[in-house]
Protein backbone atom coordinates (compact mmCIF):
# COMPACT_ATOMS: atom_id res chain seq x y z
CA UNK A 1 0.00 0.00 0.00
CA UNK A 2 1.16 3.23 -1.26
CA UNK A 3 2.15 5.63 2.15
CA UNK A 4 1.82 9.86 1.41
CA UNK A 5 3.11 12.05 4.02
CA UNK A 6 0.04 13.80 5.39
CA UNK A 7 1.79 17.27 5.74
CA UNK A 8 3.16 16.83 2.09
CA UNK A 9 0.21 15.97 0.50
CA UNK A 10 -1.59 19.29 2.77
CA UNK A 11 0.86 21.42 1.21
CA UNK A 12 0.08 20.15 -2.26
CA UNK A 13 -3.63 20.36 -1.69
CA UNK A 14 -2.51 24.10 -0.12
CA UNK A 15 -0.88 25.21 -3.60
CA UNK A 16 -3.57 23.31 -6.09
CA UNK A 17 -6.33 25.32 -4.03
CA UNK A 18 -4.76 28.02 -3.98
CA UNK A 19 -6.46 28.43 -0.23
CA UNK A 20 -9.36 29.60 -2.59
CA UNK A 21 -12.89 28.86 -1.12
CA UNK A 22 -13.72 31.52 1.03
CA UNK A 23 -17.01 30.30 1.70
CA UNK A 24 -15.55 27.15 3.72
CA UNK A 25 -15.40 29.74 6.95
CA UNK A 26 -19.31 31.00 6.46
CA UNK A 27 -21.53 28.83 8.47
CA UNK A 28 -23.34 26.56 6.86
CA UNK A 29 -27.04 25.56 7.80
CA UNK A 30 -28.95 22.29 7.06
CA UNK A 31 -31.51 20.83 8.96
CA UNK A 32 -31.06 17.73 10.99
CA UNK A 33 -34.42 16.19 11.09
CA UNK A 34 -37.87 17.80 11.56
CA UNK A 35 -37.42 20.45 14.26
CA UNK A 36 -33.07 20.17 14.24
CA UNK A 37 -31.26 22.72 12.64
CA UNK A 38 -27.34 22.45 12.66
CA UNK A 39 -24.76 25.44 11.30
CA UNK A 40 -21.19 24.16 10.77
CA UNK A 41 -18.87 27.19 11.18
CA UNK A 42 -14.79 26.44 10.68
CA UNK A 43 -12.28 28.84 11.97
CA UNK A 44 -9.00 27.69 11.48
CA UNK A 45 -8.38 24.25 12.92
CA UNK A 46 -11.72 24.56 14.91
CA UNK A 47 -14.98 23.54 13.65
CA UNK A 48 -18.23 24.11 15.52
CA UNK A 49 -21.37 22.64 15.15
CA UNK A 50 -24.47 24.84 17.09
CA UNK A 51 -27.45 22.62 16.74
CA UNK A 52 -31.17 24.13 17.72
CA UNK A 53 -32.91 21.43 19.25
CA UNK A 54 -36.62 21.58 20.98
CA UNK A 55 -35.26 22.08 24.33
CA UNK A 56 -32.14 24.80 23.11
CA UNK A 57 -29.25 25.31 22.12
CA UNK A 58 -25.96 22.59 22.07
CA UNK A 59 -22.75 23.38 20.90
CA UNK A 60 -19.97 20.73 19.97
CA UNK A 61 -16.48 21.74 19.05
CA UNK A 62 -14.04 19.48 16.96
CA UNK A 63 -10.68 19.84 16.10
CA UNK A 64 -9.80 19.60 12.69
CA UNK A 65 -6.93 20.53 12.28
CA UNK A 66 -4.98 22.25 9.23
CA UNK A 67 -8.29 20.91 7.36
CA UNK A 68 -9.87 24.30 8.27
CA UNK A 69 -8.13 26.69 5.67
CA UNK A 70 -9.36 24.66 2.95
CA UNK A 71 -12.10 22.60 3.82
CA UNK A 72 -15.97 22.59 1.94
CA UNK A 73 -19.17 21.17 3.99
CA UNK A 74 -21.40 19.15 2.43
CA UNK A 75 -24.66 17.46 3.88
CA UNK A 76 -25.52 14.40 3.06
CA UNK A 77 -27.47 11.17 5.20
CA UNK A 78 -24.64 8.84 4.76
CA UNK A 79 -26.16 6.01 6.88
CA UNK A 80 -29.48 6.10 5.78
CA UNK A 81 -31.21 6.30 9.33
CA UNK A 82 -33.24 9.46 8.64
CA UNK A 83 -30.31 11.89 10.25
CA UNK A 84 -28.38 14.28 8.02
CA UNK A 85 -24.99 14.06 8.31
CA UNK A 86 -21.90 15.98 6.21
CA UNK A 87 -18.36 15.61 5.03
CA UNK A 88 -15.75 18.76 5.09
CA UNK A 89 -13.79 18.08 2.07
CA UNK A 90 -10.40 19.04 0.77
CA UNK A 91 -11.34 19.64 -3.56
CA UNK A 92 -8.35 19.97 -5.64
CA UNK A 93 -8.36 22.34 -8.35
CA UNK A 94 -8.02 20.52 -11.72
CA UNK A 95 -8.14 16.86 -13.11
CA UNK A 96 -5.01 15.53 -11.45
CA UNK A 97 -5.80 17.02 -8.04
CA UNK A 98 -6.63 14.93 -5.19
CA UNK A 99 -9.72 15.02 -3.11
CA UNK A 100 -10.15 14.27 0.19
CA UNK A 101 -12.96 13.51 2.66
CA UNK A 102 -13.68 13.43 6.49
CA UNK A 103 -17.10 12.15 7.26
CA UNK A 104 -19.23 12.81 10.19
CA UNK A 105 -22.10 11.04 11.71
CA UNK A 106 -25.01 12.67 14.02
CA UNK A 107 -25.73 10.29 16.77
CA UNK A 108 -29.57 10.84 17.48
CA UNK A 109 -29.25 9.20 21.02
CA UNK A 110 -26.56 11.30 22.09
CA UNK A 111 -27.56 14.39 20.12
CA UNK A 112 -23.70 14.86 18.81
CA UNK A 113 -21.63 14.45 15.55
CA UNK A 114 -18.86 11.84 15.75
CA UNK A 115 -15.98 11.16 12.87
CA UNK A 116 -15.90 7.90 11.42
CA UNK A 117 -12.47 6.48 10.01
CA UNK A 118 -11.13 3.97 7.76
CA UNK A 119 -10.14 1.02 9.68
CA UNK A 120 -6.37 1.95 10.00
CA UNK A 121 -5.32 -1.29 7.47
CA UNK A 122 -6.70 1.21 4.62
CA UNK A 123 -4.86 4.21 5.42
CA UNK A 124 -2.85 5.32 2.59
CA UNK A 125 -1.19 8.21 4.55
CA UNK A 126 0.87 7.99 8.03
CA UNK A 127 -1.74 10.16 9.41
CA UNK A 128 -5.55 9.85 9.34
CA UNK A 129 -6.45 12.08 5.91
CA UNK A 130 -9.92 11.14 5.14
CA UNK A 131 -11.46 9.45 2.46
CA UNK A 132 -9.81 9.14 -0.66
CA UNK A 133 -11.46 10.68 -4.02
CA UNK A 134 -14.53 9.68 -2.60
CA UNK A 135 -17.75 9.72 -4.25
CA UNK A 136 -22.13 8.82 -2.57
CA UNK A 137 -23.26 5.91 -4.27
CA UNK A 138 -27.10 7.30 -3.28
CA UNK A 139 -28.68 3.88 -4.53
CA UNK A 140 -26.48 1.87 -2.11
CA UNK A 141 -25.71 4.66 0.48
CA UNK A 142 -22.14 3.46 0.10
CA UNK A 143 -19.17 5.89 0.01
CA UNK A 144 -17.09 5.18 -2.56
CA UNK A 145 -13.43 5.67 -2.35
CA UNK A 146 -11.27 5.34 -5.70
CA UNK A 147 -7.76 6.11 -6.70
CA UNK A 148 -6.50 9.42 -7.34
CA UNK A 149 -6.52 10.84 -10.93
CA UNK A 150 -2.35 10.71 -10.85
CA UNK A 151 -1.90 7.16 -10.16
CA UNK A 152 -5.32 6.61 -12.87
CA UNK A 153 -3.15 8.27 -14.84
CA UNK A 154 0.17 6.14 -14.29
CA UNK A 155 -1.86 2.81 -14.49
CA UNK A 156 -5.52 2.99 -16.00
CA UNK A 157 -6.42 -0.20 -15.20
CA UNK A 158 -6.29 1.88 -11.41
CA UNK A 159 -9.61 3.78 -12.78
CA UNK A 160 -11.78 0.20 -11.72
CA UNK A 161 -10.39 -0.44 -8.49
CA UNK A 162 -12.87 0.67 -5.68
CA UNK A 163 -14.33 -0.02 -2.11
CA UNK A 164 -17.36 0.70 -0.74
CA UNK A 165 -18.14 1.49 2.83
CA UNK A 166 -21.28 1.80 4.79
CA UNK A 167 -20.96 3.13 8.91
CA UNK A 168 -22.23 0.98 11.36
CA UNK A 169 -23.41 3.39 14.63
CA UNK A 170 -20.02 3.06 16.32
CA UNK A 171 -16.50 2.30 15.15
CA UNK A 172 -15.02 2.54 12.05
CA UNK A 173 -16.65 2.12 8.46
CA UNK A 174 -17.18 -1.44 7.14
CA UNK A 175 -15.68 -2.44 3.75
CA UNK A 176 -18.96 -4.04 1.95
CA UNK A 177 -18.00 -4.06 -1.57
CA UNK A 178 -14.52 -4.10 -3.30
CA UNK A 179 -13.86 -3.74 -7.61
CA UNK A 180 -10.06 -5.20 -8.16
CA UNK A 181 -8.74 -5.12 -11.58
CA UNK A 182 -6.54 -7.14 -13.55
CA UNK A 183 -3.27 -7.12 -11.43
CA UNK A 184 0.15 -6.48 -13.83
CA UNK A 185 1.63 -9.82 -12.65
CA UNK A 186 -1.21 -11.88 -13.75
CA UNK A 187 -1.05 -10.00 -17.61
CA UNK A 188 -2.65 -13.20 -19.11
CA UNK A 189 -5.75 -12.58 -17.39
CA UNK A 190 -6.25 -9.51 -19.52
CA UNK A 191 -7.32 -11.55 -22.77
CA UNK A 192 -10.50 -11.89 -21.46
CA UNK A 193 -13.44 -9.57 -22.20
CA UNK A 194 -13.70 -8.33 -17.89
CA UNK A 195 -11.67 -5.88 -15.78
CA UNK A 196 -12.47 -6.20 -12.15
CA UNK A 197 -13.36 -9.19 -9.86
CA UNK A 198 -15.88 -7.69 -7.93
CA UNK A 199 -16.54 -9.02 -3.98
CA UNK A 200 -19.43 -8.30 -1.46
CA UNK A 201 -18.77 -8.93 2.09
CA UNK A 202 -20.88 -9.16 4.94
CA UNK A 203 -20.00 -7.23 8.66
CA UNK A 204 -17.13 -9.65 9.72
CA UNK A 205 -15.17 -9.11 6.43
CA UNK A 206 -15.96 -12.40 5.05
CA UNK A 207 -17.23 -13.00 1.43
CA UNK A 208 -20.75 -13.06 0.61
CA UNK A 209 -20.24 -13.79 -3.17
CA UNK A 210 -17.82 -12.84 -5.77
CA UNK A 211 -16.99 -12.74 -9.35
CA UNK A 212 -15.88 -11.47 -12.81
CA UNK A 213 -17.83 -8.67 -14.39
CA UNK A 214 -17.93 -6.89 -17.62
CA UNK A 215 -16.86 -3.43 -17.32
CA UNK A 216 -15.63 -1.20 -19.69
CA UNK A 217 -15.30 1.68 -18.19
CA UNK A 218 -15.47 2.85 -14.68
CA UNK A 219 -19.27 4.04 -14.36
CA UNK A 220 -20.70 1.41 -16.70
CA UNK A 221 -23.58 -1.01 -14.73
CA UNK A 222 -21.93 -4.38 -14.22
CA UNK A 223 -22.77 -7.42 -15.33
CA UNK A 224 -21.76 -10.80 -14.12
CA UNK A 225 -19.27 -12.72 -17.16
CA UNK A 226 -21.19 -15.38 -18.41
CA UNK A 227 -19.61 -17.48 -21.43
CA UNK A 228 -20.61 -20.29 -23.65
CA UNK A 229 -18.40 -23.09 -24.69
CA UNK A 230 -17.39 -23.35 -28.23
CA UNK A 231 -15.53 -26.48 -27.97
CA UNK A 232 -17.20 -29.70 -28.68
CA UNK A 233 -15.60 -30.48 -25.09
CA UNK A 234 -14.04 -28.01 -22.48
CA UNK A 235 -12.04 -30.27 -19.61
CA UNK A 236 -12.61 -29.10 -16.17
CA UNK A 237 -9.72 -28.90 -13.93
CA UNK A 238 -9.78 -29.30 -9.97
CA UNK A 239 -6.96 -26.92 -9.73
CA UNK A 240 -4.84 -24.28 -11.62
CA UNK A 241 -2.60 -26.78 -13.41
CA UNK A 242 -2.18 -28.59 -16.36
CA UNK A 243 -1.74 -31.88 -14.94
CA UNK A 244 -5.22 -31.40 -12.65
CA UNK A 245 -7.64 -31.92 -15.32
CA UNK A 246 -10.42 -33.93 -14.52
CA UNK A 247 -12.55 -36.36 -16.18
CA UNK A 248 -15.49 -33.92 -16.35
CA UNK A 249 -16.08 -31.83 -19.41
CA UNK A 250 -18.41 -29.22 -21.04
CA UNK A 251 -20.18 -29.22 -24.33
CA UNK A 252 -20.54 -27.05 -26.75
CA UNK A 253 -23.62 -24.56 -25.71
CA UNK A 254 -23.15 -24.96 -22.04
CA UNK A 255 -22.59 -21.42 -20.53
CA UNK A 256 -19.95 -20.89 -17.51
CA UNK A 257 -19.61 -17.51 -15.32
CA UNK A 258 -15.77 -16.84 -14.41
CA UNK A 259 -15.42 -15.95 -10.72
CA UNK A 260 -11.64 -14.97 -10.81
CA UNK A 261 -8.46 -14.53 -12.36
CA UNK A 262 -5.84 -17.30 -10.73
CA UNK A 263 -2.00 -16.64 -11.31
CA UNK A 264 -0.30 -18.35 -14.48
CA UNK A 265 -3.44 -17.71 -16.97
CA UNK A 266 -5.93 -19.42 -15.39
CA UNK A 267 -9.55 -18.48 -14.74
CA UNK A 268 -11.80 -19.92 -11.47
CA UNK A 269 -15.08 -20.82 -13.41
CA UNK A 270 -18.76 -22.12 -12.19
CA UNK A 271 -21.30 -24.59 -14.56
CA UNK A 272 -24.51 -24.75 -12.53
CA UNK A 273 -25.45 -28.64 -13.07
CA UNK A 274 -29.46 -28.81 -12.99
CA UNK A 275 -28.98 -32.11 -10.65
CA UNK A 276 -25.82 -31.49 -9.12
CA UNK A 277 -26.11 -27.92 -8.19
CA UNK A 278 -22.84 -25.28 -8.11
CA UNK A 279 -19.69 -26.93 -9.70
CA UNK A 280 -16.64 -24.88 -9.35
CA UNK A 281 -13.58 -25.33 -11.27
CA UNK A 282 -10.64 -24.13 -13.49
CA UNK A 283 -10.12 -23.57 -17.21
CA UNK A 284 -6.76 -21.60 -18.78
CA UNK A 285 -7.44 -18.35 -20.11
CA UNK A 286 -7.16 -19.27 -23.54
CA UNK A 287 -9.69 -21.83 -23.95
CA UNK A 288 -12.17 -19.16 -22.81
CA UNK A 289 -11.00 -16.46 -25.16
CA UNK A 290 -9.85 -17.81 -28.62
CA UNK A 291 -12.76 -18.07 -30.37
CA UNK A 292 -13.44 -14.31 -29.38
CA UNK A 293 -9.93 -12.67 -30.46
CA UNK A 294 -11.76 -10.90 -33.08
CA UNK A 295 -14.17 -9.20 -30.46
CA UNK A 296 -11.76 -8.20 -28.13
CA UNK A 297 -9.44 -6.73 -31.22
CA UNK A 298 -12.42 -4.62 -31.76
CA UNK A 299 -13.05 -3.38 -28.67
CA UNK A 300 -9.70 -2.25 -27.90
CA UNK A 301 -9.00 -0.73 -31.28
CA UNK A 302 -12.60 1.57 -30.37
CA UNK A 303 -11.65 2.35 -27.11
CA UNK A 304 -7.89 3.47 -27.49
CA UNK A 305 -7.55 3.48 -31.55
CA UNK A 306 -4.89 1.57 -32.25
CA UNK A 307 -4.65 -1.90 -33.97
CA UNK A 308 -2.08 -4.47 -34.64
CA UNK A 309 -1.85 -5.73 -37.87
CA UNK A 310 0.06 -8.30 -39.72
CA UNK A 311 0.74 -7.16 -43.29
CA UNK A 312 -0.52 -10.10 -45.28
CA UNK A 313 1.28 -8.60 -48.34
CA UNK A 314 4.90 -8.53 -46.93
CA UNK A 315 4.49 -12.17 -45.42
CA UNK A 316 7.16 -14.10 -46.10
CA UNK A 317 6.94 -18.17 -45.73
CA UNK A 318 9.10 -17.71 -42.60
CA UNK A 319 8.29 -14.02 -41.03
CA UNK A 320 5.69 -12.48 -39.70
CA UNK A 321 5.89 -8.48 -40.59
CA UNK A 322 3.71 -6.71 -37.63
CA UNK A 323 2.73 -2.65 -37.67
CA UNK A 324 0.94 -1.03 -34.63
CA UNK A 325 -1.26 1.54 -36.57
CA UNK A 326 -2.36 4.25 -34.84
CA UNK A 327 -6.05 5.64 -35.24
CA UNK A 328 -5.91 8.61 -33.39
CA UNK A 329 -4.40 10.04 -30.46
CA UNK A 330 -4.71 8.52 -26.77
CA UNK A 331 -3.03 10.37 -23.89
CA UNK A 332 -4.15 13.89 -22.20
CA UNK A 333 -1.08 15.53 -23.58
CA UNK A 334 -2.45 14.44 -27.48
CA UNK A 335 0.58 12.21 -27.85
CA UNK A 336 0.81 8.40 -29.28
CA UNK A 337 1.59 5.64 -27.39
CA UNK A 338 4.43 3.53 -28.10
CA UNK A 339 3.97 0.33 -28.61
CA UNK A 340 5.81 -2.18 -26.65
CA UNK A 341 8.15 -4.74 -28.21
CA UNK A 342 9.31 -6.62 -24.74
CA UNK A 343 5.89 -7.89 -24.13
CA UNK A 344 4.51 -9.82 -26.97
CA UNK A 345 3.11 -12.96 -27.46
CA UNK A 346 3.10 -15.24 -30.96
CA UNK A 347 -0.63 -17.23 -30.57
CA UNK A 348 -0.96 -20.31 -32.77
CA UNK A 349 -3.34 -23.20 -33.61
CA UNK A 350 -4.10 -25.46 -36.27
CA UNK A 351 -5.73 -23.48 -38.96
CA UNK A 352 -9.10 -25.77 -38.95
CA UNK A 353 -9.20 -26.00 -35.14
CA UNK A 354 -11.65 -24.04 -32.77
CA UNK A 355 -9.37 -25.03 -29.47
CA UNK A 356 -7.44 -22.46 -27.57
CA UNK A 357 -3.87 -20.99 -29.16
CA UNK A 358 -0.80 -21.70 -27.41
CA UNK A 359 1.20 -19.39 -26.77
CA UNK A 360 5.29 -18.25 -27.15
CA UNK A 361 6.84 -15.47 -26.38
CA UNK A 362 8.81 -13.01 -28.74
CA UNK A 363 9.97 -9.77 -28.87
CA UNK A 364 11.86 -7.41 -32.08
CA UNK A 365 14.05 -9.78 -34.04
CA UNK A 366 13.87 -12.55 -31.69
CA UNK A 367 13.79 -16.29 -33.17
CA UNK A 368 10.24 -18.45 -32.38
CA UNK A 369 11.65 -21.76 -31.27
CA UNK A 370 9.64 -24.70 -33.52
CA UNK A 371 5.90 -25.34 -33.14
CA UNK A 372 4.77 -28.24 -31.96
CA UNK A 373 2.62 -30.56 -34.80
CA UNK A 374 3.51 -31.74 -38.11
CA UNK A 375 5.58 -29.07 -40.26
CA UNK A 376 3.38 -28.71 -42.90
CA UNK A 377 0.18 -28.54 -40.83
CA UNK A 378 -1.42 -24.85 -41.84
CA UNK A 379 -1.41 -22.69 -39.00
CA UNK A 380 -3.70 -19.57 -38.08
CA UNK A 381 -1.16 -17.33 -36.10
CA UNK A 382 -1.53 -14.04 -34.48
CA UNK A 383 0.70 -11.74 -32.32
CA UNK A 384 -0.74 -10.11 -28.98
CA UNK A 385 1.06 -7.12 -26.99
CA UNK A 386 0.00 -7.01 -23.59
CA UNK A 387 0.66 -3.61 -22.00
CA UNK A 388 0.07 -2.96 -18.00
CA UNK A 389 -1.43 -0.34 -18.67
CA UNK A 390 -4.26 -1.68 -20.50
CA UNK A 391 -7.33 -3.42 -19.41
CA UNK A 392 -7.74 -4.95 -23.01
CA UNK A 393 -4.50 -6.60 -25.21
CA UNK A 394 -3.59 -5.09 -28.73
CA UNK A 395 -4.42 -8.28 -30.75
CA UNK A 396 -3.23 -8.58 -34.29
CA UNK A 397 -5.35 -9.83 -37.33
CA UNK A 398 -4.59 -13.42 -38.33
CA UNK A 399 -2.49 -14.61 -40.58
CA UNK A 400 -2.49 -18.21 -41.79
CA UNK A 401 0.82 -20.38 -43.59
CA UNK A 402 2.15 -23.74 -43.97
CA UNK A 403 5.65 -22.81 -42.75
CA UNK A 404 6.47 -21.90 -39.29
CA UNK A 405 7.79 -18.19 -38.69
CA UNK A 406 10.90 -17.68 -37.45
CA UNK A 407 11.17 -13.80 -36.86
CA UNK A 408 8.76 -11.30 -36.19
CA UNK A 409 9.48 -8.03 -37.96
CA UNK A 410 8.16 -4.30 -36.80
CA UNK A 411 7.28 -1.70 -38.78
CA UNK A 412 5.92 0.82 -36.88
CA UNK A 413 3.67 3.00 -38.88
CA UNK A 414 4.27 6.76 -38.03
CA UNK A 415 0.47 8.63 -36.71
CA UNK A 416 1.00 11.41 -39.38
CA UNK A 417 0.97 8.78 -42.43
CA UNK A 418 -1.61 6.43 -40.85
CA UNK A 419 -4.30 8.61 -39.33
CA UNK A 420 -6.54 7.13 -41.65
CA UNK A 421 -5.29 3.82 -41.60
CA UNK A 422 -8.35 0.28 -41.27
CA UNK A 423 -7.80 -3.20 -39.62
Amino acid sequence: MRTINAYGLLYGLLIMTGIRNASAQEPHSFAIVDQLQATVTIQQENMEIVMQLPQGTKRQQINIGEWGEIAEIYPEDYNNDGYTDFSIAIRGNGYDAMHRSRVFLFQPAKEKYREVRLPHKYWDTEEWWGFKDPYFDETKHLVVTQEDAEYRIADRRAGYRRHGWKFPPQGDALLVESLRPVEPENPWTGLVPMTAIYTVFDETGDTLKSGAVYLFSPTDDMEPVILPVEQQRLYLHDAPNMKARSSMYLVQGDTYEVLNYVKGGWLKIRYVNPKRGNIDKYITVMEACSNHMDFYRDVFTENHQKALTIDTSETSENILHASPQYHGTIDRNGQDEPVPTDNVFLAYRPAASDGPYQIMPVSEGRDIAPLHGTAMERHEYRLIVLNEHYDLPLISNTQTSGSLPTQVVWQAIPPSTSADATQ
